[in-house]
């Protein structure tokens, strides 16, 4: 059965409704959660990750325009893996549970930094308008997120420059300019000349 074309349209203007209405039910729930969840973080006070909501609107846009002009073949055989979504996703690599099992640690001090961040912005909010705290330590602490952002930036960069350190036994040594070792050439030559 052929799908309306203006529907589709209006349908792609909501991430992961277009996809949905395309019969990849699993492809847009997952567009629309990441969606709202990001929308939800954004609204407690944690709103680094609001600068995903464009990309994903977009994403979800094109995605449903481009399989819109999918003949209905590969359509249906797009809904038939629809169910392996995430691990196409993932490389073919993880399913969902696999995935969050691996990454548990970084997931988890993700959400405390996120909670963390949010509920210090509360904290500073109300100290401030109580007028509990002097100006110059209000000062202080509203910007500590960016100097500690900072300081992760400057770390990560000399991390960067650093580069990865061989052992020490795996060290190849190189002669100085301008010594010889035993062993070159001329020397190899020399003996083979007395000989």
């Amino acid at each position: 059965m052929r799908k309306s074309r203006l529907f589709s349209l209006l349908c792609a203007c909501w991430p992961g409704a277009g996809e949905m209405y395309l019969g990849l039910m699993n492809r847009g729930v997952a567009i629309m959660l990441l969606f709202w969840g990001v929308v939800v973080i954004g609204a407690t006070g944690f709103p680094p990750p609001m600068f995903i909501l464009p990309v994903l609107w977009f994403y979800s846009f094109f995605d449903t325009l481009t399989l819109r002009n999918l003949d209905y073949y590969a359509l249906t055989e797009l809904q038939e893996r629809d169910e392996y979504f995430f691990e196409d996703l993932m490389g073919g690599k993880y399913s969902l549970p696999e995935v969050v099992e691996k990454y548990r640690l970084l997931i988890g001090l993700g959400l405390i930094l996120a909670g963390g961040y949010t509920l210090y912005e509360k904290v500073v909010r109300f100290l401030w308008r109580s007028d509990i705290l002097p100006g110059w330590l209000y000062s202080l602490l509203d910007n500590l997120p960016n100097m500690l952002l900072s300081f992760g930036i400057i770390a990560l960069g000399i991390w960067l420059v650093r580069g990865k350190r061989m052992p020490a036994d795996e060290v190849e040594d190189f002669p100085q300019y301008g010594k010889r070792l035993e062993g070159t050439r001329e020397e190899k030559g020399n003996d083979k000349r007395s000989a």
